[in-house]
């Protein structure tokens, strides 16, 4: 039989073993749980990367990176590219805060954070357009409407081209920056005016190419014939002296104003003007042709002849090429 002594030690040696086996036990759950705490990564993340319709976007570059990361196991960014079906895929990723990042060429870059779970993480991206700014936008119709204004205007559909005209201008700002922009399109309605003989209106829409373009030669002989078709000879006077007074140096300003002065019966001023677009631009057809004619009109038949040779040299599939070639023959049998 054990005496109670040697029950009490032996029941001590017992808790001990008890209390050294429990103390092993909860060290190694102890560790466990620190590996099980320490980062993971078993997250998968996949998605697919659209448009604002739900088209599939090819070649999208997807990343993914860790926003908060540890010096000690830094986490490489992954990165992908997107193919046909717009699918992104990538696994072993670290479960901790990401940010995912989208670009592609012609969209807005995406941007999102997100706290990866174990597991799959399925993060669909939407990819919008960029937004243009207002002054783009403005800009971009002023210029379709200026484009469509001009190409009424060259097809004789002069209403049309005033309302293209008038739609351009509403989109562009009245200031100093855009002031050869506002006298072109100004230009533009003032020779529609002209030639639909609405007078009036084609004295305003000038006043304003001037306000633009004060210097302007082109915008004086506009005027002038405006006066002159109004029955203002004083007024049409005073453009044309005003338009020679601008030393114009372009040859169009030289031709037209040689036309002005050769109708209004300065022939020999109008002459010079003339002679100055040409030798200003050499070829110069239409002056070239023109030329002939006040030539011929002033019996200076040589010179016609000239000028009109210089027309079929340099504009020789134009449709008036077999009428002036049959004048150069009638002015040679004058000349005997």
């Amino acid at each position: 039989m054990i005496s109670s002594r040697c029950f009490q030690k032996l029941l001590l040696v017992g808790l001990t073993v008890v209390l050294t086996l429990a103390f092993s036990v909860s060290a190694g759950a102890l560790s466990a749980h620190t590996s099980a705490g320490s980062p993971q990564f078993n997250s998968r993340v996949s998605g697919k990367v659209t448009d604002a319709e739900g088209n599939p976007l090819v070649g999208v570059k997807v990343v993914i990176t860790m926003v908060l990361q540890d010096p000690d196991r830094p986490f490489e960014p992954v990165e992908m590219i997107t193919g046909n079906d717009g699918v992104y895929f990538a696994r072993n990723v670290r479960t901790a805060h990401a940010r995912i990042t989208a670009n592609l060429e012609g969209y807005e870059p995406f941007t999102l954070e997100r706290e990866l779970r174990g597991g799959p993480n399925r993060i669909d991206i939407v990819m919008q357009p960029p937004e243009i700014p207002e002054e783009v936008i403005r800009a971009t119709a002023a210029g379709e409407a200026y484009g469509l204004g001009v190409a009424a205007y060259e097809a004789g559909n002069y209403e049309e081209a005033i309302g293209h005209m008038e739609e351009a201008r509403s989109n562009i700002d009245d200031n100093e920056q855009n002031s050869d922009a506002l006298a072109a399109i100004a230009q533009n309605i003032a020779g529609s005016y002209l030639a639909l003989a609405r007078y009036e209106e084609a004295v305003a829409a000038i006043q304003e190419w001037l306000k633009h373009a004060p210097n302007s030669a082109d915008a004086r002989l506009a005027l002038s014939q405006a006066y002159t078709e109004l029955g203002d000879e004083e007024a049409a006077a005073v453009e044309m002296e005003a338009a020679l007074a601008t030393g114009a140096e372009d040859p169009e300003s030289h031709y037209n104003m040689g036309m002005m002065m050769v109708d209004s019966g300065d022939v020999e001023g109008g002459i010079a003007e003339m002679e100055m677009a040409v030798q200003l631009r050499p070829v110069f057809p239409l002056a070239h042709k023109n030329l002939g004619y006040v030539y011929a009109r002033t019996q200076e038949y040589q010179k016609a002849i000239d000028h009109f040779e210089l027309f079929l040299e340099q504009d020789p599939d134009s449709p008036e090429a077999a009428d002036v070639q049959q004048f150069i023959d009638a002015l040679r049998s004058m000349i005997g």
